[in-house]
């Protein structure tokens, strides 16, 4: 017996059967889910913000994809630790505290804070820092408004 005769009204379909309608319904559903995400990490950043959140290693997941993408996400730890990492806006900080992994079948919490206007760079005018601009050919008499 295959599949087909135990549910006639199946209707699994492969791609190659989709129409073209059909495909961009699907692209159109993969980017609203996309934004979605994506006011979901921002709301919760803005609650951050304001007070310390706990949330599970999943939705820890989900809000790094959301924020940074997903090539960084090898990078988290596995057990207990801390990551710090700037936020795409430049001038805030997001730090992630991570509990002990808990046992089967138990949520492991994270707790999230977002420090606002946390991230400065400084750069010495002289030594280094004057050495660094003249190789990118920026000058230090200019200021740093022509840099690109």
């Amino acid at each position: 017996m295959t599949s087909d005769t135990l549910f006639p009204n199946s209707n699994r379909r492969t791609p190659q059967d989709m129409s073209k309608n059909d495909r961009n319904l699907a692209a159109l559903d993969k980017a609203y889910l996309k934004a979605m995400e994506q006011n979901w990490a921002e709301g919760l950043l803005d609650e951050m913000a304001d007070r310390r959140v706990e949330i599970t290693r999943t939705q820890t997941k989900k809000l790094w994809r959301a924020v940074f993408g997903a090539a960084g996400l090898r990078d988290l730890p596995t057990g207990a630790g801390r990551v710090i990492r700037r936020l795409p806006n430049g001038i805030d900080a997001l730090v992630l505290d991570y509990a002990d992994r808990a046992r089967r079948f138990e949520p492991c919490w994270v707790t999230g804070r977002v420090h606002r206007g946390a991230v400065q760079i400084v750069l010495p005018s002289e030594g280094l820092g004057s050495r660094l601009l003249r190789a990118l050919r920026i000058s230090t008499r200019r200021g740093l408004s022509h840099a690109a």
